[in-house]
């Protein structure tokens, strides 16, 4: 069971990173966020894009730590089956994917645009599995 663990949270480590490229580098504001923007008039607004690309680039570092934490995690102390790493594993990928799921829902449900909040929910799920697992 620890094999399939170690895969599944490199597996998330991956899907996080594909995130942190994508909010890292990819131009900004995402079509979604332009979108949400054309709601209230303001997509010209060069200091709400301004806003937004400097919050994206802070997201996509933080995605691409996430990331990296997962995999030496994953590879070096959970795979010596360190209960401590397994813990650390999952709260790191829980305070990422419960607010990267929830708040994003919560903008999809007031404004009709889909947001990317399902990915964070695969994240979720893909974690506490890893997890539990893990513990197995």
């Amino acid at each position: 069971m620890l094999i399939v663990a170690v895969g599944l949270y490199c597996f998330a480590a991956l899907g996080t990173f594909a995130m942190a490229i994508v909010y890292g580098v990819a131009p900004v504001p995402t079509a979604y966020h332009r979108e949400i923007l054309k709601l209230d008039g303001s997509d010209k607004g060069k200091n709400a894009v301004r806003i937004i690309g400097a919050l994206c680039r802070v997201l996509g570092g933080a995605f691409a730590a996430l990331a990296f934490m997962l995999v030496w995690l994953a590879l070096v102390p959970i795979s010596a089956d360190v209960l401590s790493a397994k813990l650390a594993a999952l709260v790191a990928g829980l305070a990422v994917a419960i607010p990267s799921m929830i708040i994003p829902m919560q903008i999809e449900k007031d404004t009709g645009i889909r947001t990317p909040w399902r990915i964070a929910a695969v994240l979720l799920v893909v974690i506490l599995v890893a997890f539990v697992l893990s513990v197995l």
